[in-house]
């Protein structure tokens, strides 16, 4: 298979080295459904190959302590997130990162590692499993500014310019620790969300110009500020006039009477 340039493998769990896609020397995506993966061997066929995308879905890895590690792996997929939940892989030249059914506590330490892993990424997708609500609420306890608000962690990736979340419940959340991102769209999936963290995140990612929030939350305080028939004089449309924010089957909280 020397020309192949795509190659889709499904398993049943059975060990995957890389040596069953042989010398496939022009292959650039692979996607691997239902396989254990030896790391090791894995790693050495990673090396020699000329892979820009993979997708892992419904993989396990045999060792949770060794890495993936490639420096040409630009396009990387997740589903889940259990073989990995540990170790990112170490891909320093990813640019787009989509981590599908992650666990619901693990989003503070997977962002760390997105950062320390991933300088040049471009686009991010953080995608909590169905049935689940993940969090990156504030943790007031703690002492260090990025536990207190995992979201802070994105001005880091000063490259990042697309942000996907779904299933995250962003309430609470102080955006303006985010400042100097270059994030230039957001697109929010099933999140819960206050209008006054939306008026933050608005004000806070200057270079924002696309906002969609789609089957989301939308609640107090300042659920007005929504303003989906863009109606209101100081909504998040007069407030972000240089960015399209659409909405799509959301649910506004009332406040409450007494």
């Amino acid at each position: 298979m020397p020309c192949l340039q795509k190659l889709s493998l499904h398993g049943n769990y059975q060990i995957f080295t890389g040596e069953e896609v042989g010398a496939a020397t022009c292959l650039s995506e692979l996607t691997l459904r239902g396989y254990c993966i030896d790391t090791d061997s894995f790693n050495k066929f990673l090396t020699r190959s000329s892979l820009k995308r993979i997708s892992l879905l419904n993989c396990i890895c045999c060792s949770l302590e060794v890495p993936l590690k490639s420096d040409s792996i630009k396009d990387l997929t997740l589903e889940p997130m259990t073989m990995c939940q540990k170790l990112l892989p170490v891909f320093p030249c990813l640019e787009k990162l989509d981590l599908q059914g992650m666990d619901k506590t693990d989003c503070h330490h997977t962002l760390l590692q997105i950062c320390e892993y991933y300088p040049k990424l471009e686009r991010l997708t953080l995608c909590v499993v169905p049935g689940q609500i993940g969090t990156m609420r504030p943790m007031p306890d703690s002492t260090d500014v990025t536990t207190k608000n995992p979201i802070s962690l994105l001005k880091k990736l000063d490259k990042l310019n697309v942000l996907h979340i779904t299933r995250i419940d962003l309430t609470g959340i102080d955006w303006t620790t985010c400042e100097g991102s270059n994030v230039n769209y957001i697109h929010l999936k099933g999140c819960s969300i206050d209008g006054t963290g939306a008026e933050k995140l608005v004000r806070t990612f200057k270079h924002l110009r696309r906002f969609y929030l789609d089957y989301c939350y939308l609640r107090q305080p300042r659920a007005d500020l929504f303003d989906i028939d863009k109606s209101s004089t100081d909504g998040l449309h007069w407030l972000a006039r240089y960015c399209k924010i659409s909405y799509y089957d959301v649910h506004i909280e009332e406040l409450r009477e007494g």
